[in-house]
């Protein structure tokens, strides 16, 4: 069981290592639930999301709600015990609408902008929307996604539009108790590992026991050595110990499936602190500057 004091959420847009099938994203939500996870990310911008997440996301709770044996309707349990989450693109209609009719919802937990300073004038006109839908009641939350680096003059740009009420963060380096002076009172702050992703995505392509996407990664021996000593060393726990120290209130993971799940919130790694191997770290990079195989990457 997940420690509840730090939030987990899960980004169900499909991994680009995954083959979408139904029962990869339902064994999915059935062991996030049994796990205590119940905060579910949709984005406007996953092409495959109609079909695969969005309109059967409420059969998949009612049919995990009867495997780990909770009762009761499923549109109130909906309602009532899971965080459903809205993460808009710019470059993408907002189209909370059918959300909510798939879900059988009028409301859900929240929505959130991925921010950019470079495109201030949009990004506000987005935002407008965003709170013109929680007038409506149909968000009670409005959150934003944005480095650490734009944080400062993403607020200074906001203040007279939307008050937030968390941050995603996508950096990798923690932050400062100063950082944390400089933000308005009560805002939470989540965090979302870009590099995490990558490496569970690629975990997600060479480890599943019946893979089914060909790579020539597979042969990749330095590859496999190094995810090897990542997996024996992580462990969720002190993933999550560390986000407590750091001040930060919840995690943010991508997964399609029940497999990369398991591994991400595995807490059989003896390691009692937070660090990517070096190797791993720079291999990425070197498969991202090659551009061997690409399309791995989220």
């Amino acid at each position: 069981m997940t420690d509840r004091t730090v939030k987990t959420i899960i980004n169900v847009k499909s991994m680009a290592t995954s083959p979408l099938t139904w029962k990869d994203y339902s064994k999915m939500v059935e062991y996030a639930i049994d796990n205590n996870v119940v905060d579910f990310i949709f984005s406007n911008d996953d092409i495959d999301y109609n079909y695969y997440v969005e309109s059967r996301f409420f059969k998949m709770i009612s049919i995990a709600k009867i495997n780990v044996g909770i009762g009761g309707k499923t549109v109130d349990y909906i309602k009532n015990k899971i965080g459903i989450h809205y993460a808009i693109n710019s470059l993408f209609p907002i189209e909370i609408d059918g959300l909510l009719e798939h879900l059988k919802q009028k409301t859900i937990t929240s929505a959130y902008l991925e921010y950019s300073c470079e495109e201030a004038e949009l990004m506000n006109s987005i935002l407008r929307d965003i709170v013109d839908l929680k007038s409506k009641n149909k968000i009670l939350q409005i959150g934003v996604l944005v480095s650490e680096s734009e944080v400062i003059d993403m607020i200074s740009n906001t203040k007279d539009i939307v008050d937030f009420d968390y941050l995603i963060l996508k950096d990798e380096s923690f932050i400062s108790d100063l950082f944390f002076e400089r933000l308005p009172r009560n805002i939470k702050i989540y965090y979302q590992s870009e590099l995490y992703n990558e490496i569970f995505s690629l975990i997600n392509l060479l480890y599943r026991a019946d893979p089914i996407l060909r790579t020539k990664l597979f042969e990749d021996v330095r590859l496999k050595k190094f995810l090897e000593e990542f997996l024996i060393s992580y462990n969720f726990e002190t993933f999550q110990n560390i986000m407590k120290y750091n001040k930060i209130s919840g995690i943010v993971l991508n997964a399609d499936n029940p497999e990369v799940l398991e591994r991400m919130l595995s807490i059989s790694g003896q390691e009692r602190k937070l660090e990517i191997p070096v190797d791993l770290i720079s291999y990425i990079n070197y498969l991202k500057e090659n551009d061997r195989e690409g399309w791995w990457k989220s």
